[in-house]
């Protein structure tokens, strides 16, 4: 599996925040015991459940803002033969449906995904994403 591409494809669902996409597409590919931690200080998530309570809770505002992919990169590193580390950054802007909010954005993050027989499962996320509260 080409873990850039898929973690491409997930970053794209993650931030246009289609959230039939996002339950079939990545919250299946996480065990429940998955760490995720974000840029805020109350961003840190040691299960599925704590994380998809987050994402639901977040969509309101999400979907306030029509967000674009300006641009996206990423490299793995093979830790072994059932674990790599995939690094990168993506870049996005967005506006609110107000106009009143203008996004430009660099975003970072180290995905490490884990080998289970056929299937790769996102095992931790760590991404660092401004939020509206950071406006300034």
């Amino acid at each position: 599996m080409d873990l850039c591409k898929y973690t491409e494809e997930l970053w794209s669902l993650y931030i246009l925040g289609d959230m039939d996409a996002i339950t079939d597409r990545i919250f299946e590919k996480m065990p429940e015991d998955v760490v995720v931690i974000g840029t805020g200080k109350h961003e840190y998530y040691e299960n599925l459940k704590q994380f998809k309570q987050s994402v639901f809770m977040e969509n309101d505002e999400r979907s306030q803002i029509h967000f674009e992919i300006e641009s996206f990169w990423c490299e793995e590193k093979k830790l072994n033969k059932e674990t790599s580390l995939v690094h990168g950054s993506v870049h996005m802007k967005g506006t609110g449906i107000d106009q009143n909010v203008l996004i430009d954005m660099d975003t970072r993050f180290t995905m490490v995904y884990c080998k289970e027989g056929d299937d790769w499962k996102l095992v931790h996320i760590h991404q660092s994403i401004p939020y509206i509260e950071q406006m300034e």
